[in-house]
């Protein structure tokens, strides 16, 4: 799956200057709209790896934000110099425009319906602990989903010579520092993706039975009671 949306990440940065060098037809517009793609090219990549909760919008909303782009300087380019007597790129351009509209339209209709479904949480959220601690993930099986939340269990234990209270302190803290708001429980919930992707993430850390556990449960936009232990 990451290979794919790799594929289409790469496709969709390249497109839009693509149609657009095929297309314009003066130097001085040329350079600006083309500046503006590779900003908007930049800031894509940037959001996409500074906001993962928000990255499902980002990558549905590049290529129709640059097409736009493309469309704005092509009607500035057509205003000053009339309609073209050949448009060597209007069947790229064509073809980009509907790929947009099937991307901004179709996309986001089946993200919108797939995020009112629960979810299993990455590990990732927790991972990688801190030097001196190690993490096992329970493996997905048929008791990880159920009642409209999927549960992910993960176990941690510390070196030699630290005390069962100790890692669970540091487990708290290295949650707090990836920007859970926990409460006094150890157990706070936030919203993931923007505007189409928002799904609720909850996390609970225990301290007892003979280990630290970290639960974290995913389920639609809907409030949630606070996690607990399966």
């Amino acid at each position: 799956m990451s290979v794919l949306i790799g594929v289409l990440l790469a496709v969709g940065l390249v497109l839009p200057p693509v149609v657009w060098w095929r297309g314009a037809r003066t130097r001085r517009v040329g350079l600006v709209v083309g500046s503006v793609l590779a900003a908007w090219a930049v800031a894509t990549v940037i959001l996409y790896f500074a906001a993962p909760a928000s990255r499902l919008e980002i990558l549905i909303g590049y290529l129709p934000i640059a097409m736009a782009v493309v469309a704005l300087g092509r009607a500035v380019e057509r205003t000053r110099l009339g309609r073209a007597e050949w448009d060597q790129g209007w069947w790229l351009y064509l073809g980009s425009l509907l790929l947009a509209g099937f991307v901004s339209c179709c996309f986001g209709l089946i993200a919108t319906m797939s995020s009112s479904e629960p979810f299993l949480p990455s590990a990732d959220e927790l991972l990688p602990v801190p030097a001196g601690l190690t993490a096992v993930v329970k493996e997905r099986d048929a008791g990880s989903c159920g009642s409209g939340v999927c549960t992910l269990s993960i176990t941690v234990t510390g070196s030699a010579g630290q005390t069962q209270d100790e890692v669970y302190a540091r487990v708290h803290d290295h949650l707090v520092d990836r920007g859970w708001d926990l409460d006094e429980y150890s157990a706070g919930c936030r919203m993931t993706g923007w505007l189409i992707g928002r799904r609720e993430v909850c996390v609970k850390v225990s301290n007892g039975e003979g280990a630290v556990r970290v639960w974290f449960e995913g389920a639609r936009a809907d409030p949630l009671p606070t996690p607990g232990g399966p």
